[in-house]
Formats: C-alpha cells, structure tokens, sequence
C-alpha cells in the first residue's frame, strides 16, 4: 500500500467522481482508476461503487476513507517534525492561489523575495477546492482560497476579507462614488463566473433573499475571459476588488461596494512542515499589501 494510493483514494471520494479528481489534482482519469483498483485488490474489499453520477463509498470504503485520513494527517505532521532539521537550507515554498486574492498576494510574494532570498516561491493558480486538494496530496505547502473549511495536518487563519463590488468603467456605468444597493445592481447589464463559485453563489442568495432578479447577460468560465471584457469593454461585472487590483489603482475600472455588504473571506491554509517563522512572514507581507485597499477589503479581527 502506497501513498498515493491513499491521497488518490482519497481525492476521488472529495471529488464525488473519478474525472472530477483527476481534473482538481491534474492526473489521468485512467491513472486513477487503476491505482484505486490496485489498493481494492490489495485490501480484498471493494472501495468504491461505479455509477453513472461517479462514485459512491460502500461500508467498507466509508472506514478506510476515515483511516486514510489519518494516516494522511499522520504523514504531514512527520514531514513538518523533520523541519528543524532542515536549517539553513534553501526553502521551497508552493503556494497555491485562487483567482480573488492571486494578485494582492503575489504583490506580497514579490515583496518577500528580497527579504527572504533563501526561499524559493513556487506559484500555482486554480480554484479553492482544487488548491486544497491538492494541498492534501502534498503537492502544496500552502493554499491561500475562499474556504474556510479546516482540514487535518493544516494550520488554517483568515487573512482578510473583500467587499463584493460592481466593477467597470466609470464613465459607462454613470454611477455616483459610494455603495450601490442589489435594487440598483438589478437594472445593470452585468457578466458573471459560473455556477458553483463562491462569488457567484454568494450574489444570487443575496438578490434572492432580498427579493430582486439580476440582469445577468453573459456567463463566463475561467475568470479570465470575464476579467478581459470587463478591462477592455464596456461590460460590468461583480467581482471582490483583488482580482481587478492594477486596474483599480490606475483608475481604469472603479469598484462601487454592494449594499448590504456581501463579504469574502481569504484564507490560508499552511502544512505542518511550513516553518511558522515563514508563515507569519507571509502574513505580515500580506497584511501590509493590502492596506492601501482598506474600505473594500480588511483584516479580519482575531
């Protein structure tokens, strides 16, 4: 029994589906299949049911999923015991980012680079879930996302949180400085992320609660395309400020903080064999990064 056996076993059951994991920790569907196969016929015992909809656990799969766990957690905290041992070797550091914060935390990276020239920063960009299985498999020391989700082995604190505003091109939206209501927020043309996101999932529980359907004219997935006809057309969309930070401070785009506030929190997640000298490092970085953005993003209270 292997290792990856055990992560891969274990990604699957995160993911529901074999090609749902193997997009989120970028390995084969095939390479998959067969290294969950290999460990049900070591064990004897069948792991997973197949179906149509992905994969499901039996009650012998619900059991060593909880133990695998385990052991999973058991590793990383022997991984993080060897630590000090490592003193005054060059350290490799991957750190994963999600879309929102990826911007104001390279800003932070960027800044440790100089202070810190025997670290070696390894960057990765992708979606919270993703990241953080991709944490779990040990294939990330850090994951910096949208989920507030604690996992074992990891050390979990909450950076800051971001204001969901509207963000476009001031003089095509001909909208006054300060907050803007959801009432006005509906009568916006306004591009989106997909379904499932966090971003998007926390606007339309708000419009829903509040009674008012928003005027959503273009779903776009990955964030990318969306961000390109947000900065180079005429079209609006709600985002947390970070992903349009450069723009922002140029006065390419305005942000407008939607009322009542909808908040995002950013947080981190570290392994045990991050030294915590450089995790609070990281923090601070981080902390000082996003200052000159106070009103529409802030540090959380501890």
């Amino acid at each position: 029994m292997e290792i990856k056996q055990l992560s891969d076993f274990v990604a699957v059951c995160r993911a529901g589906s074999f090609a749902a994991a193997s997009r989120r920790i970028n390995t084969s569907q095939p390479g998959l299949g067969y290294q969950i196969k290999q460990l049900e016929a070591e064990l004897d015992v069948t792991l997973l049911e197949r179906h149509s909809r992905g994969v499901s656990l039996t009650p012998a799969g619900i059991l060593f999923l909880q133990k695998a766990e385990k052991i999973l957690e058991a590793v990383t905290e022997a991984r993080g015991a060897m630590v000090p041992f490592r003193a005054g070797r060059r350290v490799a550091l991957r750190i994963g980012l999600s879309p929102t914060p990826a911007r104001l935390v390279g800003r932070a990276i960027a800044a440790l680079c100089a202070d810190l020239p025997n670290v070696e920063f390894t960057l990765r960009e992708g979606y919270s879930e993703d990241l953080i299985d991709l944490a779990l498999r040990g294939d990330l020391d850090i994951a910096i996302t949208l989920s507030d989700q604690r996992r074992p082995g990891f050390r979990m604190r909450s950076l800051y949180r971001e204001k969901l505003c509207l963000i476009g091109k001031p003089a095509a939206q001909a909208l006054p400085d300060g907050p803007i209501t959801l009432q006005d927020l509906s009568h916006i043309p306004i591009v989106a992320g997909p379904r499932g996101h966090i971003v998007r999932e926390r606007l339309m529980a708000a419009a829903l609660a509040a009674g008012i359907a928003l005027n959503i004219v273009q779903e776009l997935d990955p964030s990318g395309l969306r961000r390109s006809l947000v900065v180079y057309g005429d079209q609006p969309t709600v985002a947390a400020p970070g992903v349009f930070i450069d723009e922002y401070e140029r006065q390419l785009l305005q942000a407008w903080p939607l009322e009542p506030s909808i908040g995002l929190d950013v947080t981190m997640l570290a392994a045990a064999t991050v030294p915590p000298a450089l995790e609070e490092a990281l923090c601070a970085a981080v902390m000082a990064a996003m200052t000159p953005f106070a009103g529409l993003m802030d540090a959380i209270a501890a």
